[in-house]
């Protein structure tokens, strides 16, 4: 993502205030671990989404560390938004990698591309 908003600058199909379901790819991992393992797990169905989140507060932060204009484009934002709970109340998962921290570090990467933490 930091790599593509710093050769190609904003998406032109992301409204900033577009929401979507948001999940880092390790706490998918983790997820999957827990369905696939969990006594709890079989014949249950689990959305797999840490959290809903606007588009301006994930790929805003890192346009802006870039220097990049955030741009809307001519339509309306679109919202989908996905029911959370289940898989946390029923098979005790708890995010690893927050979405604070997960923008943080890609602001951070957009910063210094060299040394990423």
């Amino acid at each position: 993502m930091v790599e593509r908003i710093r050769a190609k600058g904003w998406p032109g199909f992301l409204h900033p205030g577009d929401v979507m379901p948001w999940v880092h790819t390790e706490n998918l991992a983790e997820m999957a671990w827990l369905c696939l393992t969990h006594p709890a797990a079989p014949n249950e169905a689990f959305i797999a989404v840490d959290r809903n989140v606007a588009i301006q507060d994930f790929y805003g932060p890192v346009a802006v560390a870039l220097g990049q204009p955030i741009v809307a484009p001519d339509r309306a934002p679109s919202i989908s938004l996905a029911r959370l709970g289940k898989i946390g109340a029923t098979l005790a998962y708890r995010p690893r990698f927050t979405f604070e921290e997960t923008v943080s570090r890609l602001v951070d990467l957009a910063r210094n591309p060299a040394n990423p933490r």
